[in-house]
């Protein structure tokens, strides 16, 4: 069963730090080197010089590892960042507009017991990768202290939204704004009863790792094999319902090069083996938003595609019995995501794109803007925009019970959850 508990958090004190929004960032893995060096620029005791540090200069035998725990440490010592009296559950309200609609999603974060993913009520749904979990585990074992809130999502039929709307929380402690006028409220409730229930609730629950699957098996790393008894037996996590309207997961688009000449119609006829091709005409509008109202309407199993010299068409499975025969040792359920069929039928059948291939990206571009996309081939980089649906929380939810992960770039939350609100000592 998922174990939560409060705990006593690390914050940014308001007099040390009066605007937080200048020391907030987004978390590590989403932030580009020159982003970097603008948030490092932006304040000096912005939380990026703890989640990405630099390596510090002049300095022999020195790492970025190191120069995180000395600022961490100073910051401690400065009373910049203090811990708060009480242990807590802290309550995010996420404020954001997307596509011309104004959203709202609530988190709670707590300490969550670690379990070896896939054989407790924790599951993955995403591969990881070796480099990045080094690197997290360095910066783990250097600072012993949780500098991020992994992102994780509780199945709910409306009793754990109930407890949080009738909780009694604090005034706001803070409120951020991020570089994409996100705003994040953070309360606290620290009402013994009231988190003694919430533990109950989602006591009988699963929890599904939406973002953080690096950081979060690095904490099993860190932890040991076995329980210790100490507060590196838990993770920071900020939870949310999959009921909440607030959630959503955003498609990542694939632009690509084919090898040689691409023959846009020779391309068109080796699909139309497995797709039934609706070619579009070029609007007056973007192409990009055409193609995505177009796959849109239709259930699943739907391709936006869109070539030079604006050539649109839609690709829509002729059978679902096609995806089922994808050679993948996967369940039916993996079989049946939108991403696996782009990557077996199009990629590799039709332009001879292996999954390491479209893992390294020479060939492979990704983007969650399907006007990049599409403005990318216009460009000339490319040869072909293929515009995907995005994965449904449902959908991921079926998959990660099955122990099975999704391949690469399937899901992307949005908005992230920034790093910097609140920090948890081991």
């Amino acid at each position: 069963m998922a174990i939560i508990e409060p705990f006593k958090g690390l914050r940014y004190s308001p007099r040390q730090v009066p605007d937080p929004s200048r020391a907030i960032a987004p978390p590590y893995d989403v932030i580009s080197p020159p982003d970097r060096d603008d948030y490092y620029r932006q304040d000096p005791h912005n939380i990026i010089r703890l989640i990405l540090p630099k390596d510090p200069p002049h300095v022999a035998h020195g790492n970025c590892y190191d120069m995180a725990a000395r600022y961490l440490e100073t910051w401690l010592e400065e009373g910049v960042l203090v811990e708060d009296e009480q242990p807590a559950v802290y309550v995010t309200d996420t404020d954001f507009v997307h596509e011309c609609r104004h959203h709202t999603r609530r988190s709670f974060i707590a300490a969550v017991r670690l379990e070896p993913l896939g054989a407790g009520t924790i599951f993955p749904h995403e591969e990881t990768l070796p480099g990045p979990k080094a690197d997290r585990l360095a910066l783990l074992r250097a600072t012993r202290t949780n500098l991020s809130p992994i992102f994780g999502l509780y199945p709910d039929d409306g009793t754990v939204f109930e407890i949080l709307d009738d909780a009694p929380m604090s005034e706001p402690l803070c409120t951020v704004v991020d570089r994409a006028d996100v705003q994040t409220t953070m309360r606290v409730i620290t009402d013994e009863t009231t988190i003694n229930t919430l533990k109950a609730r989602l006591a009988s629950r699963p929890i599904f790792i939406a973002d953080g699957h690096h950081r979060y098996e690095t904490a099993l790393k860190y932890r040991g094999p076995e329980p210790t008894g100490t507060p590196a037996d838990y993770v920071m996590m900020a939870c949310t319902s999959c009921l909440d309207p607030g959630l959503l997961i955003l498609p990542t688009h694939r632009v690509v090069k084919a090898d040689g000449v691409f023959d846009h119609d020779k391309f068109l006829k080796s699909a139309a083996k497995h797709f039934e091709i609706v070619r579009l005409r070029e609007p007056d509008t973007h192409p990009a938003d055409v193609l995505l109202n177009a796959i849109e309407r239709v259930e699943h199993h739907a391709f936006g595609l869109y070539a030079a010299e604006g050539k649109m068409s839609v690709l829509r499975l002729l059978s679902d019995e096609l995806a089922v025969q994808n050679p993948s040792p996967h369940s039916h359920d993996w079989k049946m995501l939108e991403v696996p069929v782009l990557h077996w039928l199009i990629l590799h059948e039709l332009l001879a794109i292996d999954s390491e291939a479209a893992r390294d990206g020479e060939r492979v571009y990704y983007t969650r803007d399907a006007c990049e996309a599409v403005d990318l081939v216009e460009d000339g980089q490319y040869d072909l925009a293929l515009l995907i649906k995005p994965t449904r929380v449902w959908q991921m939810k079926r998959v990660a019970e099955l122990n099975e992960r999704m391949p690469p770039k399937s899901t992307y939350f949005y908005p992230k959850l920034p790093s910097g609100l609140v920090l948890r000592k081991l």
